[in-house]
């Protein structure tokens, strides 16, 4: 039989309307609630495993203890609240998942959704699953999860995390040489958890994206791909240090009249004509070029060589995808 634990008086630290809510005010409370639930005092429930009668008290209890669940989305508990509030919420056997320390591993959503909308809803709870910090990647709350869902739930920062997303898979693809500029060389796709633990093993790609966005905000406009612009300097930082990989870009960035043989001036035109407005869709090209244009174009300057006047900066046909020199790795 379902239990309806809590009884007692109680009104909501935060509301919120979802019928006339936006995004953005949804926002504005899951920060507020965020900052709010950090200083509460984390004490667990004490239910028992089995079905319970989730009321919205409850489920700001539970949220308390949602610190490193991934990020809601807002139209998803939006269409929990409106089941839930139309009766129709069916009990199918998906848990509210807490583990042996109390923590939230899955259900924010349903949770979210009864707390804003007021409604109680009857569900399955298991308390004791085993403290894995990677768990939740295993897990589904009525959604799928991505590579970013999987990296902020691992520790990684939002911002490195939608960076990460579109970098790490590019840096898979250069470590096992499966680049070409003029076709697909697939690579089996990751599930969640071995992106992950990729990430986890790779601590240096994390550490470089939070590098260039805290510090070369410059570069970045005129590169205008990110991942591209992290595995490459990712490659920079392991080969040759921070300090050639800051040369380099205040080489870029800076305001120096260069020859049209200068491979960075020839680096600098294939970007602009990339990144320019009037560039037609069709023609932009993709992370894979910009990344092949950065590493040539560096190995170019730093060996010395020059670009030629007409052409400059050149991918040829036949030529393989440039690489960083194997004897400097």
């Amino acid at each position: 039989m379902a239990q309806k634990v809590i009884n007692t008086p109680w009104t909501p630290a935060f509301t919120l309307d979802l019928s006339i809510a936006s995004r953005k005010a949804f926002e504005e409370v899951l920060k507020e609630f965020r900052a709010w639930a950090s200083q509460q005092t984390k004490k667990p429930l004490q239910l028992s495993m089995g079905r319970h009668i989730y009321t919205p008290e409850m489920a700001e209890h539970q949220l308390i203890h949602n610190a490193a669940n991934r990020e809601p989305v807002f139209p998803h508990i939006k269409r929990i609240a409106n089941v839930m509030l139309e009766g129709q919420w069916k009990v199918n056997g998906q848990c509210i998942i807490v583990n042996a320390d109390g923590k939230l591993e899955d259900g924010q959503h349903r949770l979210f959704g009864c707390y804003f909308s007021g409604a109680s809803f009857e569900t399955y709870g298991i308390y004791d699953v085993p403290v894995d910090p990677l768990l939740f990647l295993s897990l589904d709350d009525n959604r799928s999860r991505s590579h970013v869902d999987s990296l902020i739930t691992a520790g990684v920062s939002r911002g490195a995390a939608y960076v990460l997303r579109h970098a790490a898979p590019l840096a898979i693809k250069y470590e096992n040489d499966r680049l070409d500029v003029f076709k697909n060389l697939p690579v089996p796709r990751l599930t969640n958890n071995q992106f992950a633990r990729y990430i986890s093993s790779h601590p240096h790609l994390e550490e470089t994206t939070h590098i260039l966005l805290g510090t070369y905000s410059v570069a970045l406009d005129i590169i205008n791909d990110t991942a591209a612009a992290v595995v490459f300097a990712d490659k920079m930082r392991e080969l040759y240090g921070e300090d050639e990989l800051d040369d380099f870009f205040a080489e870029l960035t800076s305001d120096e009249k260069r020859e049209d043989t200068d491979p960075i001036k020839g680096l600098l035109r294939r970007l602009n004509e990339n990144n320019a407005p009037d560039a037609r869709k069709g023609e932009r090209k993709n992370r894979i070029h910009v990344l092949a244009w950065l590493i040539k174009g560096f190995n170019m300057h730093k060996a010395g060589a020059r670009i030629p006047r007409k052409g400059g900066l050149q991918l040829g046909d036949n030529e393989p995808y440039p690489r960083f020199p194997e004897s400097d790795c």
